[in-house]
């Protein structure tokens, strides 16, 4: 059997959303590959639900958090602050 931490995201998974994270302007992808070592399993929903956001607005959103759909405001600013 595999040891594998059910409270850690898999080293599959981490590679495909860094893949994801690859986007159409460099802050946006530098903010998004700073924080996936520290993305939970818990956040991993939201993030995803990020991810699949277009860049401009996307872009929009990490500089302006308060403008984000109501559900991913507190991760896009853990996201900012961990930035900083």
């Amino acid at each position: 059997m595999d040891n594998i931490d059910p409270f850690t995201i898999d080293p599959i998974t981490l590679k495909k959303l860094a893949f994801a994270c690859r986007r159409g302007n460099a802050e946006s992808e530098a903010l998004l590959t700073a924080f996936l070592p520290h993305l939970t399993l818990k956040q991993l929903p939201l993030f995803q639900q990020l991810l699949q956001t277009d860049d401009a607005t996307l872009f929009q959103w990490l500089m302006q958090p308060e403008n984000a759909s109501p559900s991913l405001q507190s991760l896009i600013q853990k996201i900012k602050k961990l930035y900083r």
